[in-house]
């Protein structure tokens, strides 16, 4: 994909460069770096699954697949039982596209064009309705630069943009003319971020509460990312439609201080429900980054879980298993590893991974490139290989992009 993260004008004027996706709820690619400091192919997760299913009553059957090769993309479906798969006759989506779900019907957020499709429930590669988000007559690519779409209990959906310090909310039931409410993320900006955008890129809703992950950094002259302005987590009252101050002894509205920087590898609660865990990437290279825990009762972080350099690389994707075991993808690498012990669990399952999908017991992960390139399927507790036929999935001849169950 391509770094969706890097999606500032002045990144873009500078150069475009390579990268990654998406859920139900969720996941996560790069735009303009500095070639051999700050670029790579990230690595996309699942949604945390926390959303309330109240509306969410059908079985997630299927996989809704993008595939890209960053000036084109494509579609693909395939049935998580019979392992049968179906790809679109043309390619028929934006080069940047990330896969969702929600009340029971696929969503594809277009984040270069800044607009959600709505796709037919009865033939998911077509479009139902189309929402755009970038103002009206405005021109160019990566004007509101949609991250993330979550759902909310009553079925609306929010949608984080990392070119705007905004949150959307809107009705999927709404025609598509009708203009979104938003939130006003500008309180959480710094004056030490001189971009004067907070870069939202991710975010996940737990209890009557939204947690979104804002990187608040600008590019200096050689275009590479400075964290001046220190990384926070906001947080939305979804009842009230309002920001959460979660320092009231400090002037204005606060977030929540991290102690990593750049929080775009992931947002998780842990398996006991009682924090979240924040996938910080700091500098890309160094081992300054880790997966920090946050406090749900007190609203602080509590330090590093795990950090990079006690896993030896970057971390680029986890998923929490249980108390023990958490899946790890460091440098590319799928592997367990025990949060208590910093140790890692057996061997590595699958090299050169780009993105990691859950679904019920489902560990899903795919690679780009290599031998070995194409979708896999694998038991989430023990990391057992179900994939049919011991071949990976391929969909046409776009690689994968970005994974979301659909009905």
């Amino acid at each position: 994909m391509i770094d969706r993260r890097w999606a500032k004008p002045t990144a873009l004027a500078f150069s475009l460069s390579l990268s990654t996706l998406a859920c139900s709820e969720e996941t996560q690619a790069p735009q303009g770096c500095t070639p051999g400091v700050d670029c790579e192919t990230p690595v996309e997760e699942s949604p945390a699954t926390t959303q309330p299913q109240d509306l969410q009553t059908c079985r997630l059957s299927r996989l809704f697949i993008t595939t890209s090769d960053y000036t084109r993309g494509g579609l693909a479906l395939l049935d998580r039982a019979s392992g049968s798969s179906e790809v679109a006759t043309e390619p028929n989506a934006d080069q940047d596209s990330a896969p969702f779900e929600a009340n029971c019907q696929a969503l594809l957020l277009e984040r270069s064009e800044g607009r959600l499709r709505f796709m037919q429930r009865n033939a998911p590669f077509a479009t139902e309705k189309l929402v755009e988000f970038d103002p009206p007559g405005a021109t160019g690519s990566y004007l509101s630069n949609p991250q993330k779409v979550v759902r909310r209990a009553d079925g609306k959906l929010y949608v984080v943009l990392l070119q705007r310090n905004e949150l959307l909310l809107l009705d999927p039931a709404a025609a598509p003319e009708t203009p979104p409410t938003s939130i006003d993320l500008s309180p959480l900006h710094d004056a030490r971020d001189l971009d004067g955008v907070v870069d939202a890129n991710d975010a996940v809703a737990i209890g009557d509460r939204l947690y979104i992950a804002l990187g608040r950094y600008h590019f200096d002259s050689s275009f590479t990312p400075r964290f001046l302005a220190g990384s926070v987590i906001a947080v939305v009252d979804m009842s009230s439609q309002s920001l959460v101050d979660m320092d009231a002894a400090t002037p204005g509205i606060q977030g929540i201080d991290l102690q990593g920087e750049n929080p775009w590898r992931g947002l998780r609660p842990n398996v006991e429900g009682s924090a979240l865990w924040v996938g910080s990437t700091g500098r890309i290279g160094p081992q300054d980054g880790g997966i920090e825990s946050i406090d749900l009762a007190s609203g602080q972080s509590t330090g590093f879980v795990l950090r990079e350099d006690q896993v030896g690389g970057e971390i680029q994707a986890f998923e929490p298993v249980n108390s023990e075991r958490l899946w790890l993808v460091v440098d590319g690498k799928l592997q367990a590893w025990n949060p208590s012990s910093k140790t890692a669990i057996g061997e590595v399952l699958m090299q050169n991974v780009e993105g990691i999908y859950v679904i019920d017991n489902e560990l899903y992960a795919w690679s780009r490139s290599g031998t070995g390139a194409g979708l896999r399927r694998f038991s989430l507790d023990e990391g057992v290989e179900t994939t049919p036929n011991a071949a990976p999935w391929t969909f046409g001849t776009l690689p994968i992009y970005g994974v979301a169950a659909v009905p």
